[in-house]
């Protein structure tokens, strides 16, 4: 559910220089784990910019379907019921 919400936040991007950003961090940080400067990339600026505007495109896709709520819903309580 996590990756289709993902997927949903990268479709919803108007701008195609911010999705290749997104999706060379996130290579970046395949590449990198477990070594060491996986946790630099993730203390990262840019990391913490990408995770803002995910958080933010959630709130919104959650307060315009309900559905989107109800899954969003769902994966917060499957991790944390994980941890």
């Amino acid at each position: 559910m996590q990756r289709l919400r993902f997927e949903a936040f990268l479709e919803n991007l108007a701008d195609d220089e911010k999705e290749q950003r997104i999706m060379e961090i996130v290579g970046a940080l395949s590449d990198a784990f477990p070594e060491k400067s996986f946790g630099n990339i993730v203390e990262s600026l840019m990391f913490e910019e990408i995770i803002d505007e995910y958080e933010r495109f959630i709130i919104d896709a959650s307060s315009k379907s309900r559905t989107f709520a109800f899954w969003s819903m769902y994966v917060k309580m499957t991790r944390e019921l994980a941890v």
